[in-house]
């Protein structure tokens, strides 16, 4: 899995993808690459209830919670963690 760090800018939650998910991002299909991103930017645009409501977003503990985006049998997941 990869992890990415999450920090809210005015209201809209923004992703910081750490070196270590860019790489696992690079190394998807071409399919998998933009139903991840996509799920990304629909989380970016969306607050973290909705996310997790439309199973965007998994919360796993406090703090952690996971992507999940998936593409056809396929399904990616990602690690993040918010900072204020």
């Amino acid at each position: 899995m990869a992890l990415m760090l999450l920090y809210w800018m005015n209201t809209k939650p923004k992703f910081i993808p750490s070196d270590r998910f860019l790489k696992f991002l690079h190394d998807l299909p071409d399919k998998d690459r933009a139903k991840l991103i996509g799920t990304i930017s629909l989380i970016e645009s969306h607050e973290l209830h909705i996310a997790i409501r439309q199973l965007w977003v998994k919360k796993i503990e406090d703090n952690l919670f996971e992507i999940r985006s998936i593409q056809s049998s396929n399904i990616q997941r990602a690690i993040y963690f918010h900072i204020k």
